[in-house]
């Protein structure tokens, strides 16, 4: 096989692949960018760039979320990204790119949030959307600082399996149960266009969503979610989020325990 096909498939000159071509290089050999996207250190004009928030200085339980960005560009290297009977392949439609990771440091909340934000606000000046992968979900609130500095306040889908609009504890400012607070006591979203879905478990008080409910936030929990047809729950989404801008942001752990048992 020549170097300018793959499966037999021509090569468009006029448009280089995304992705490495897994037909001439096998899918364990080269640097584990996400997908296997191309690497591009300093983007510009992308649709979206991929990037990596190795952190887990907010996390209240388990750390090792710092590994995380790097887990998931190895395990992502085995998916071609085309479904069986289905086409075309989302990145011959929008022009995405692995930008690596932000540097963040290990030791300080504050000085690791500033440098995000900046990280996240400086991407946003030149592409048009990222992709981050954390991380500790307390990196979300520089995310929406980000956003907030080029499309005004936002809408917000979030999957999770806690509200994360909890106060300080244990004199850390921004862990992992903040982010959604001080989003809202920032400005940076609107709680009457915000979805939180998936909510469930133990809390440490009977009142834990009375913060995000109380704000407007509309919170479906894991079981409503049950209960209904997602048809209906999508459709409400929908109207919730209206017509603004959308942030989406998954916490791991809305995830089945069973399925993800090592979050933080």
């Amino acid at each position: 096989m020549s170097d300018s096909t793959e499966f037999g498939l021509p090569e468009d000159p006029q448009r280089p692949r995304a992705q490495v071509r897994s037909g001439v290089s096998p899918r364990y050999a080269q640097l584990a960018t996400f997908m296997r996207l191309r690497h591009d250190p300093a983007p510009v004009g992308r649709d979206v760039v991929v990037v990596g928030a190795p952190y887990d200085g907010g996390t209240s339980y388990r750390p090792g979320a710092r590994f995380a960005p790097r887990a998931i560009r190895h395990e992502s290297c085995l998916i071609h990204g085309t479904g069986i009977d289905r086409g075309p392949n989302v990145f011959e439609l929008i022009d995405v790119v692995d930008g690596g990771d932000i540097d963040l440091s290990p030791f300080s909340m504050d000085l690791a949030m500033e440098t995000a934000t900046e990280a996240l606000t400086s991407l946003l000046a030149d592409n048009a959307a990222f992709l981050m992968l954390g991380g500790d979900h307390s990196l979300s609130l520089a995310a929406l600082r980000a956003v907030r500095r080029k499309h005004g306040k936002v809408a917000v889908l979030h999957l999770d399996a806690h509200s994360d609009t909890n106060p300080p504890v244990y004199g850390g400012t921004y862990h992992h149960g903040t982010p959604f607070r001080w989003a809202i006591e920032e400005g940076l979203v609107e709680p009457g266009h915000m979805v939180q879905l998936g909510i469930r478990g133990h809390n440490p008080r009977p009142d834990s969503l009375d913060y995000a409910r109380g704000h407007g936030v509309r919170v479906i929990t894991a079981q409503e979610c049950a209960d209904r047809p997602l048809a209906d729950v999508a459709d409400e989404i929908r109207d919730v989020v209206g017509g603004l801008p959308l942030y989406v942001s998954v916490d791991i752990d809305v995830v089945d325990p069973a399925h993800a048992p090592g979050t933080g």
